[in-house]
């Protein structure tokens, strides 16, 4: 009999622990994706990151031109529209589970800390990936200076 009550406590015991795990994690449909989407959207705020970005790249245009290259790329990086876009593609590529791994890290005080780091970074590094383009593009080799 002894035997009977632990197969019964182990079935309940996982009863209680499977339906669990699966409300945890979502269904990996286009549906539940876009609404992954929609929770890191909200979660992961994106404007300062494109502001950041912006006044980086900024630093590197003329002053006498710099307002008005500000004024463009605000409004060729719009946060709306960036969003609009993260919105339509981020589903195609990511599973639910890895959206929810995103949104969890990058609300998290590291990820939010990178965030703030994001966009300087990226800042600086275009100018020098663009550096080395141009090398490219005349017939230079990057390596060679």
């Amino acid at each position: 009999m002894r035997t009977d009550w632990r197969c019964l406590g182990t079935i309940a015991l996982l009863l209680l622990v499977f339906p669990a795990a699966g409300a945890a994690q979502s269904a990996d449909t286009p549906e539940a994706r876009r609404d992954a989407v929609r929770r890191h959207v909200a979660a992961v705020p994106i404007e300062g990151m494109v502001e950041d970005m912006i006044n980086s790249l900024a630093a590197q245009v003329p002053e006498a031109r710099r307002q008005e290259f500000v004024g463009l790329m605000r409004k060729m990086v719009a946060p709306d529209t960036l969003r609009a876009m993260t919105l339509d593609t981020m589903p195609k590529y990511f599973t639910v589970a890895e959206i929810e791994a995103m949104t969890t890290f990058y609300s998290s005080p590291e990820g939010k800390s990178i965030m703030t780091k994001t966009g300087p970074y990226v800042g600086e590094l275009m100018p020098r990936v663009q550096g080395e383009s141009s090398k490219l593009a005349v017939g230079r080799p990057a390596s060679s200076r």
